[in-house]
């Protein structure tokens, strides 16, 4: 997952956005398959190399946690990325809103999945 486009900068900013997630049992599986996601706790994101995202036209960014600002874009790219269900997060410390795949994403450092209720 990588921007299409930068929109600008954000300075330390939070909110609620939807993230989807791979299922295994009960579980939540972060993208790619990269560790189990823990409900109701601060996560950090860990910072990982994107080669695929230094195309000519993608821009050069750190990478963290992607959410979606609308659920219907959330639910729109489960095909894509092979995901099973989108969750309502809070986030904070966001550095960038962005484009992805022609939808508004936020780039933030720390997300909290919120349960079911």
């Amino acid at each position: 997952m990588c921007l299409d486009m930068k929109i600008k900068n954000l300075k330390n900013t939070s909110g609620i956005g939807y993230k989807s997630f791979a299922k295994d049992g009960r579980m939540l599986i972060f993208p790619y398959r990269r560790g189990i996601v823990k409900l109701n706790k601060w996560l950090k994101a860990i910072p990982i190399k994107l080669p695929f995202c230094k195309e000519p036209l993608k821009p050069s960014y750190s990478s963290g946690f992607h959410i979606y600002c609308e659920v219907e874009d959330a639910k729109s790219e489960l095909i894509m990325w092979r995901e099973d269900v989108v969750r309502k997060v809070m986030y904070r410390k966001a550095r960038i809103l962005g484009l992805q795949d022609g939808k508004e994403v936020i780039v933030a450092d720390e997300i909290k999945v919120l349960p079911l209720k």
